[in-house]
């Protein structure tokens, strides 16, 4: 009853071989994991800088006296895309401004290609943004005239 049963060596050599082969197995997951990430992290980092990008040139562009806001908005977006290496067409940059609630919206459709395989080349944003600036619309009357006095 006592007695402890002793396992082959060629047993115990064979439980270290499995172990080695789930090791490298696990490694070559976190590798590829880890190229993923290499790949795809980037693309996104630079679309949420983009974006931030975008709404601070819609705010510092929405002020009055409102003139060439779009031409201006269109092309800082331009530049910032032409500086990331973006994919796109001038047509899939949108810029609309309401005149009568003073807003602006902006959608952005473009790709940036990256060296990921089984994965969709270039890979495709889109961006949409609106902003209304916080300034109230105030009638300020005009001032009756002083009357005369001699």
């Amino acid at each position: 009853m006592g007695e402890i049963v002793r396992k082959p060596a060629q047993f115990i050599g064979d439980e270290r071989g499995d172990s080695t082969v789930i090791i490298i197995i696990i490694v070559l997951i976190l590798l590829i994991i880890g190229f993923a990430a290499s790949q795809l992290a980037p693309l996104h980092w630079d679309h949420a800088n983009f974006k931030q990008a975008v709404q601070t040139t819609m705010i510092s562009e929405m002020v009055p006296p409102y003139k060439g806001v779009k031409e201006t908005v269109t092309q800082k977006i331009t530049a910032e895309l032409d500086g990331m290496g973006a994919l796109y067409k001038k047509e899939y940059i949108q810029v609309d401004i309401n005149d009568t609630d003073r807003t602006i919206q902006v959608e952005v459709w473009y790709s940036r290609p990256h060296h990921l395989p089984f994965y969709q080349n270039p890979k495709q944003f889109y961006l949409k943004l609106r902003h209304k600036p916080m300034l109230p619309r105030v009638n300020i009357p005009t001032p009756r005239p002083l009357p005369d006095l001699e």
